[in-house]
């Protein structure tokens, strides 16, 4: 489990959340339901750009079936499934699960194109914990870059995760972090727990404008990037096109393997030089690895 180490970021992209969490009983049973043996007969419900939802993971919704696991109390998942809004311009998808009587639930979500083929995933270990004094509710909570137009993303469908059911979760106790705020030695404590479940609660929020401006300006790269891909579609052949006096990449610079671009994004990221590391990202897109800026913006977001 990752912990808040980018917080003054993360605070900064952060939605109010406009309604409160459902105070429902949980149903853990994963067995009854009737519905559904595979992904594409799942119901399917728009997810609209700036918006905010609460959804419930449980056995009185849809599930579906998932692989044996030893640590797993259920063969089956609680599933949500939605259509992604298609836009040229990259969006923030935010996934919190509240922390509830030390428990919560053990996220996962699984991005998909128009042919249900999987395109991104992201588990449990992508979420940071966030105690109540940053930004709302104890939680644990991913920020989610997603760039559909590029990716053909289509469909986003939340789970549970299977190999985090009985883990147990590190906490903080409010009156230690009131204490290491005020720099004081507090009283010492127990260690606090959640543990995660196959069931809960989580909140979705969709946000089209980050409020960070290097998140905005990769976004900006992205969406150009989109739009030449449109253009090119119905653009002349090469022998007809008009010449250009944009110098092209040599070819020693496009067999540069992915690899080589990620360890000098990270660099630049880890230096605090996200001038440099937005010129990382443009490069190692014009060297055809299209994932550069998504895996930038990722990067900045976690």
């Amino acid at each position: 489990m990752k912990k808040n180490q980018l917080a003054t970021i993360l605070l900064g992209l952060s939605l109010t959340a406009c309604s409160s969490i459902p105070d429902t009983a949980l149903n853990t049973d994963l067995n009854q339901s009737a519905c559904c043996e595979s992904i594409a007969a799942l119901s399917i419900q728009p997810l609209a750009l700036d918006s905010q939802q609460y959804v419930i993971l449980d056995g009185n919704g849809q599930t579906l079936p998932i692989a044996p696991n030893g640590n797993d109390e259920s063969d089956r998942s609680p599933a949500k499934a939605f259509v992604l809004p298609q836009t040229a311009s990259p969006f923030m998808l935010t996934v919190k699960a509240p922390i509830k009587n030390n428990q919560v639930i053990a996220p996962a979500i699984n991005i998909y194109d128009n042919q249900w083929q999987l395109v991104e995933q992201y588990t449990t270990e992508d979420f940071h914990y966030f105690t109540s004094s940053l930004g709302g509710l104890e939680r644990i909570e991913g920020k989610f870059i997603l760039s559909t137009q590029l990716n053909n993303m289509a469909y986003l469908v939340i789970q549970h995760d299977p190999t985090q059911i009985g883990n147990q979760l590190e906490r903080i106790h409010p009156e230690q972090e009131f204490a290491e705020s005020q720099n004081i030695i507090g009283n010492k404590r127990l260690p606090l727990y959640a543990t995660l479940l196959p069931v809960g609660v989580v909140e979705i929020t969709t946000q089209q404008h980050f409020g960070n401006p290097v998140v905005d300006l990769l976004s900006s790269l992205t969406t150009k990037e989109a739009s030449a891909a449109t253009v090119s579609k119905t653009a002349p052949t090469a022998a007809s096109e008009p010449f250009s006096a944009t110098p092209k990449l040599t070819a020693s610079i496009d067999t540069d393997n992915w690899h080589y671009f990620k360890q000098q994004i990270d660099e630049a990221v880890n230096s605090g030089k996200l001038k440099q590391a937005v010129d990382w990202a443009s490069k190692a897109e014009s060297a055809g690895h299209e994932q550069a800026k998504d895996y930038l913006l990722n990067t900045l977001a976690q």
